[in-house]
């Protein structure tokens, strides 16, 4: 089925990256039999592309991160340890906002939507945050049902129950609005609930170990109890053990090398980007929850052997070999019937690249080079995606086919 992305903001979209630890082993990756490097494809005429204004030649290597920085780092790298939506309800498959990390101010309002500013403070009162990620998704056109899912990291264990505690209390604090439930199977976890329009919300909070889970969900009023009690469940069965695996980054003094598989240097930079995601690098799992249908970008990528994905003002991904490059490219940059994309021209040049455009005339090509996939984010033009399609080729050229 082909993929769409959840927007950041009005005009950007949404491009996930590589997380530098992926709880993935999808594959070990195949040589090619030349070189570390790729040829140009014989029907190429290099002299003939149209980069733009765009670099053509691969990111110096970004070295160590420490400090103010690690936050946004380690949170990329918790992604690839938080649970899925579809893994709690098979349904949960169409990714929308809000989703980021719990390291800016804005993009840590953004998760509490009824409560940004009273929340962003007890959180800030509580002490203690080091990292965080979270992400929503909901079944595909069904307005009335979403579930956004986010973990915290804090300095210890008693951080993270004082902000469980902190974020309860926000919400009983408006009392119009929420009112406090418990949950028969989940009892040690702090739950708000508040109704409007036919349809019930929830916020659970469970503290568990140094770490903060989140759990938001809104449902139909019929049966709400018992189906929150049942995704509550669900979810910290699920999401306290895969946190467990998370290797952590030292709370002080830390350093953590960016990067480390060396494949973000082979995507287009974004300076400019508002995405709280750019420039990192993500496993399956986190870029899954921006591409949609959700479960199916994670068993694309699974089934390619990607380990990692880099997100800059592109996209690139490494495939176990060739071949599981060609079909992933094949499988998740396939044009989007509900958007009516159809298929445009190639670039100049470079008749290996695929291109689409959708019925707001927006635009998005892809190109293969040996195991790597690179994608554009949809852009406003044709003409600047294949700008930007045509630089990645160029820099494609560079990349280590034998990394792993």
């Amino acid at each position: 089925m082909p993929k769409h992305t959840i927007l950041v903001a009005a005009a950007t979209a949404l491009a996930l990256v590589v997380a530098g630890c992926s709880s993935n082993t999808a594959g070990t990756p195949t040589p090619s039999p030349s070189s570390a490097s790729a040829s140009a494809s014989a029907s190429v005429n290099l002299a003939a592309l149209d980069t733009g204004t765009y670099a053509t030649s691969p990111r110096a290597p970004f070295g160590f991160v420490r400090g103010a920085d690690l936050a946004e780092i380690e949170s990329q790298r918790m992604a690839e340890f938080t649970t899925l939506p579809f893994e709690v309800d098979p349904t949960f498959t169409e990714p929308s906002l809000p989703y980021g990390t719990f390291v800016s101010e804005r993009s840590t309002k953004r998760y509490f939507q009824l409560t940004p500013d009273e929340s962003l403070a007890a959180l800030k009162k509580s002490g203690g945050l080091l990292a965080g990620f979270y992400g929503t998704a909901g079944p595909t056109g069904d307005a009335k049902t979403s579930f956004s899912h986010g973990v915290i990291r804090f300095t210890d264990d008693a951080a993270a129950a004082r902000a469980a505690q902190a974020l309860h209390q926000v919400d009983l604090a408006q009392k119009s609005k929420f009112r406090p439930m418990m949950l028969p199977s989940s009892p040690g976890t702090l739950v708000s609930v508040t109704e409007a329009a036919g349809v019930q919300g929830f916020n659970a909070f469970t503290a568990y170990k140094s770490y903060l889970l989140l759990d938001g969900f809104s449902v139909p009023t019929a049966n709400a109890a018992s189906r929150a009690d049942a995704l509550v469940r669900k979810s910290l069965d699920l999401q306290r053990p895969l946190i467990d695996r998370f290797p952590q980054t030292a709370a002080k003094g830390g350093s953590v090398l960016k990067d480390q598989n060396k494949i973000l240097i082979y995507a287009l930079a974004d300076p400019g980007s508002v995405n709280p995601l750019n420039d990192a690098v993500l496993g399956p799992r986190g870029l899954s929850f921006s591409y949609g249908p959700s479960d199916e970008t994670y068993k694309q990528l699974i089934d390619a052997g990607i380990d990692h994905v880099a997100n800059g003002m592109t996209i690139v991904a490494r495939a176990r070999d060739d071949a599981a490059a060609i079909r992933f490219d094949k499988e998740f940059n396939t044009p989007n019937p509900q958007t009516e994309e159809v298929v445009a021209a190639s670039p100049r040049g470079l008749p290996t690249a695929r291109c689409r455009v959708n019925n707001k005339s927006r635009a998005s090509c892809s190109v293969v080079v040996g195991r790597y996939v690179a994608s554009t984010v949809q852009g406003e033009t044709l003409e600047l995606m294949q700008q930007q399609i045509s630089a990645q080729y160029k820099i494609l050229l560079e990349a280590d086919q034998n990394a792993s």
